[in-house]
């Protein structure tokens, strides 16, 4: 069962429920109410009927007759809505009413009252019988009414109340049709649109119209679809980047390893088919030995990646002294390799950091930023204190990279003259596991360029707090 069905169908149960109890209840209290009015009227006149009598027997003190004593008394105390009659009782102390009612063992002073039906159920009275001693006998009061009548007029305001039941039920059955239709519509627009999205149309959103956003529960609802709707195109989007950077990745890599072993096998083809001159083999196996060391560098790079991808490092103070002297003999070989300058200019303080992975980063620059710079051009490293960090610049002038490719550039394989980085013996992974290393220190790799002027590489570093220096520890690559 639809749920708009179920809604109706529990609300109209509550609605009749409720509203039979409500005039079940209302009724009732009304009968009982015009009852107990005609219960007191009685008990009220036969009280004061009591009261009459004894003062008329004051009067006459003296009768024979009690017959005719008694329907003279009768002659004035009747009206035309209550009877009374008068008796004197027996010795079985057992009194039976005019209509037929039975009253036994009535103490002197004392009256009861019942109501009773008079051989028919539409034959409705309440009889008050009061038992008094006078003229040295115990005389029965007895006063009745006929209330049939508000039984009647029950009956009727029963019957009215039915027919404007249904008219009620029936008007709030549309009613609460017609909410229930406008409140389960949205559900349906929801529905519709999940299987719109799971078809694979991303771009649709539930849209709500006036009265369809006054319900507060809707609205949240429908905000909230639209939002997960929203989150979930871009986390597709973000998969088929990731997933277009796996396929990127692939085809580089398996370029990468396909350009090298191109060149092993067919110089050791030649070498082993060939017997060739000495001066040929040596230049032949020196291509071997290149080309190898291209694929270690290639290997080692695609390790230290996945490395960092699956390990947590822990960062600890190191002092900007000693992290410059270690990049300086690390690096003595470069200038004389590449033919630049190469110089190191680092204010003194305490960084936090990983510091063979933090000398790898700087290392992969520099030697990027030698690659670059052409013979006799210059190669700086520069640390510069700053309000709560620390700056690490890598400054070449060399032939710098055009502007569309810099957000490019940290990508794996990614190279901006590829001629020129295999020539160098480059692996298109350098800046990659720069960019993860940054990452690991909480940072990211801030690089400006200009064509022809040259490229600034930078990172900020988190400053040591001034009491852990006495904790410093000597690093050495």
């Amino acid at each position: 069962m639809k749920l708009k069905w179920r809604i109706f169908l529990v609300t109209y149960i509550v609605l009749i429920a409720a509203y039979g109890i409500f005039t079940s209840v209302i009724m009732s209290s009304w009968l009982d109410s015009m009852k107990s009015a005609e219960i007191n009227s009685v008990t009220q006149q036969n009280t004061n009927t009591v009261k009459l009598f004894h003062a008329y027997y004051i009067v006459n003190p003296t009768v024979s007759d009690f017959d005719n004593y008694f329907e003279k008394f009768k002659s004035f105390t009747n009206f035309n809505d209550m009877y009374t009659e008068l008796s004197v009782a027996d010795d079985s102390n057992f009194y039976v009413s005019f209509y037929g009612a039975e009253f036994s063992d009535i103490p002197v002073n004392t009256q009861q009252v019942t109501v009773y039906n008079a051989g028919s159920s539409n034959q409705i009275y309440v009889t008050a019988v009061t038992n008094i001693s006078e003229m040295g006998q115990s005389i029965y009061i007895e006063t009745t009414r006929y209330i049939s009548p508000i039984f009647d007029n029950y009956s009727n305001h029963v019957k009215k109340i039915q027919m404007w039941s249904a008219i009620v039920l029936a008007i709030s059955t549309v009613f609460i049709l017609l909410t229930v239709h406008f409140i389960s519509k949205p559900l349906n627009k929801l529905t519709k649109l999940s299987s719109e999205i799971a078809q694979g149309n991303r771009n649709e959103r539930i849209k709500l119209n006036r009265f369809e956003k006054g319900i507060k529960e809707i609205n949240e609802l429908s905000e909230s679809f639209n939002h997960m709707a929203d989150c979930n195109e871009k986390y597709i989007a973000q998969l088929k980047e990731e997933y277009k950077k796996q396929e990127e990745f692939t085809g580089s890599f398996t370029h990468e390893l396909k350009t090298p072993l191109t060149t092993i096998i067919g110089y050791s083809d030649l070498l082993r088919t060939y017997d060739l001159p000495q001066k040929e083999r040596r230049m032949y196996a020196e291509y071997i030995y290149k080309e190898g060391k291209r694929l270690e560098l290639l290997s080692i790079h695609l390790l230290n990646l996945l490395v960092m991808n699956n390990q947590e490092f822990t960062l600890s103070p190191m002092k900007t002294e000693i992290l410059s002297y270690d990049l300086k003999s690390a690096t003595a070989f470069l200038p004389k390799k590449y033919s630049v300058n190469l110089d190191f200019y680092f204010e003194k303080d305490v960084v936090m950091c990983e510091p063979s992975l933090l000398k790898t980063l700087i290392m992969n620059l520099v030697d990027n930023g030698c690659k670059a710079s052409d013979n006799g051009g210059r190669v700086s490293v520069v640390g510069k204190r700053e309000q709560g960090f620390y700056t690490v610049s890598v400054v070449d002038h060399g032939a710098g990279i055009p502007e569309k490719e810099i957000k490019k550039i940290t990508e794996p394989f990614y190279m901006v003259d590829k001629s020129r980085s295999r020539k160098q013996g480059g692996a298109g992974l350098g800046l990659a596991l720069c960019s993860k290393i940054a990452l690991i220190h909480g940072t990211r790799l801030e690089i400006t360029s200009q064509l022809g002027k040259g490229t600034t590489v930078s990172l900020k570093l988190k400053r040591a707090d001034i009491k852990s220096t006495t904790e410093v520890t000597n690093h050495e690559i």
